[in-house]
């Protein structure tokens, strides 16, 4: 069994250039492009994000999180980092409630691979759903 130095893993989860799929399926995806579209490198931008499908899947996700419109993808982007413009923005009050849509994305995106299933909006909503039902307190009150 190998072990990973302290800092190893944060270092490769945060880096921008490193592939999801292919180090740990191979078999399943030997090619570095994304599994699910097939048309980019799937580095951890395209993985969370810049995905076309997953790109999709945000603008239902925010608002299913109460993120005001102004919320943008950089701007979660820059929130998964913990960079924030100011400690008051959406994102730094409500980093639990990104997180179940990040919980969504990383159990659609591996239910996709392993099963070799297509990437499906309405069951990605769903999941988020669910998890917003049993996970209520962590996201914020619509205001109004």
């Amino acid at each position: 069994m190998e072990f990973v130095r302290p800092g190893g893993v944060y270092s490769w989860i945060v880096s921008p250039t490193k592939r999801i799929s292919t180090p740990f399926l191979p078999s399943k995806h030997p090619t570095d492009l994304c599994p699910l579209c097939e048309t980019e490198p799937e580095t951890l931008r395209h993985f969370v994000l810049d995905c076309p499908l997953k790109a999709t899947f945000w603008i239902y996700a925010l608002p299913m999180i109460n993120a005001p419109p102004s919320t943008t993808l950089d701007i979660v982007w820059d929130a998964i980092h913990l960079r924030f413009s100011s400690p008051l923005d959406f994102c730094a009050q409500n980093l639990p409630a990104i997180g179940l849509v990040l919980q969504t994305i990383w159990a659609m995106h591996w239910r996709c691979v392993l099963e070799g299933s297509t990437w499906n909006l309405t069951v990605a909503n769903n999941h988020l759903m669910e998890l917003k039902t049993r996970y209520n307190f962590l996201v914020p009150e619509l205001n109004t």
